[in-house]
């Protein structure tokens, strides 16, 4: 058993899942209809320069680590990251970390694959779940970690690595380990959503009834991205901004999670047997990529609410790091000092001074009278399951201190 609850279903090494195609809405229809021999050919070339454009665009822009050139700075950092989760596994660690003597006391790692099966195509995805060994507060909790890396697919008997070439695809791969677990009697109740990870909201409002019932009561958005066009107008200037706003549009990578989460929202209000949904919004108030021109809306928590969400959004600066370090410093960094802005506090409360992490755990993970509570962990462009599972350990820490 990997959780001490039986009111939870455990998540084995590899689940199996026969996969019914989940209805996206297509966005990269032909320019071209059928015709003639020549127009065929036109739509060919279409394809293969849009191809070009959306393959360049994920591995020099979006998602760099489908590059095998890493350079070294990205090497260090997931080389320190396999290590840290190598201590964080192995008992006979001697080190006198005592922070993470108890979170290994009361959390087990442990690797799963989903294969999921189709007419045309099969995946294998790798996850990670972490998982309380007893309950922490009466609560048993379960994290199952998802990164854009390290999965295949499986066309014509032929395995390939998963590089999916537009939004849709992108987001497909979370929402099917979303899909695969709800069939497997495993329910989520939050998502948290990191950085670049949060590129599969753009895709919730393109969701058929049925799949919207897929995302959990409670979304927490960690320094997210807000629209790919913001970000180009954010860190790029004439001419690169315009190309790079036209590559994206051309080859189906524009999202846009800050218009789509709004339209989910509002819809989920007719269909959705939830009453009510969470959104946690976490900013960094220098952002290197989503303040400012880059960031959500001054008055997206008010819109947000309007669709009768709880929500709770908090700007924070982590003083003691460089600025170019708050877009990835971790949670347990972030607190509500005198320099932060908070808005809306219906979905969480804040103490002073008390870090986003320990919010997190106090009034998400440990709240309630549910006997488990399960968090799926969508991670950023740069983070591998390990990278990911260093980025839990603050929420990790801070519910193992609750204990």
């Amino acid at each position: 058993m990997l959780l001490n609850s039986t009111s939870a279903r455990t998540v084995p090494s590899a689940l199996y899942f026969d996969n019914t195609p989940i209805a996206l809405c297509q966005n990269d229809q032909d320019v071209i209809g059928p015709g003639s021999a020549l127009l065929m050919t036109v739509r060919k070339v279409v394809r293969s320069v849009r191809r070009i454009i959306s393959v360049f665009l994920r591995d020099n822009f979006l998602f760099p680590l489908n590059r095998p050139d890493l350079n070294k700075a990205c090497n260090l950092l997931h080389s320190e990251a396999s290590e840290f989760v190598s201590r964080l596994t192995i008992a006979s660690d001697n080190g006198r970390d005592d922070e993470l003597k108890t979170v290994r006391k009361y959390f087990s790692i442990s690797d799963s694959k989903i294969y999921v099966d189709s007419d045309n195509v099969s995946f294998v995805f790798n996850t990670r779940i972490v998982e309380s060994k007893k309950p922490i507060n009466g609560k048993s909790l379960r994290f199952v970690l998802f990164s854009f890396y390290g999965h295949k697919q499986i066309t014509n008997n032929k395995e390939t690595d998963w590089k999916p070439l537009n939004v849709q695809d992108q987001a497909l791969g979370p929402l099917l380990v979303m899909r695969a677990l709800k069939k497997n009697g495993v329910k989520l109740d939050s998502i948290i959503t990191n950085s670049m990870g949060n590129i599969i909201i753009s895709e919730f409002d393109s969701l058929s009834i049925e799949d919207k019932d897929l995302i959990p009561g409670t979304l927490i958005i960690n320094r997210g991205l807000t629209s790919i066009k913001k970000a180009i107008i954010k860190l790029y200037t004439f001419p690169m901004r315009q190309i790079l706003d036209c590559a994206v549009r051309i080859s189906g990578w524009a999202a846009d999670p800050e218009t789509a989460l709004i339209n989910f929202l509002n819809d989920s209000a007719h269909h959705s047997p939830l009453k009510s949904r969470k959104i946690i919004l976490i900013e960094a108030l220098r952002d290197h990529y989503f303040s400012n021109e880059g960031g959500f809306d001054p008055n997206f928590h008010r819109q947000l609410e309007a669709t009768g969400a709880k929500v709770f959004r908090g700007q924070f600066y982590p003083a003691c790091l460089n600025e170019r370090a708050h877009h990835a410093a971790p949670l347990d960094y972030l607190t509500n000092n005198f320099v932060s802005k908070i808005y809306g506090k219906e979905a969480m409360k804040i103490e002073d001074y008390e870090s986003v992490s320990d919010s997190i755990a106090r009034n998400i993970f440990l709240e309630g009278t549910a006997e488990s509570h399960t968090n799926l962990y969508v991670g950023g462009n740069l983070e591998t399951l390990d990278m990911a599972t260093r980025g839990i350990y603050p929420l990790l820490a801070s519910a193992a201190k609750s204990h």
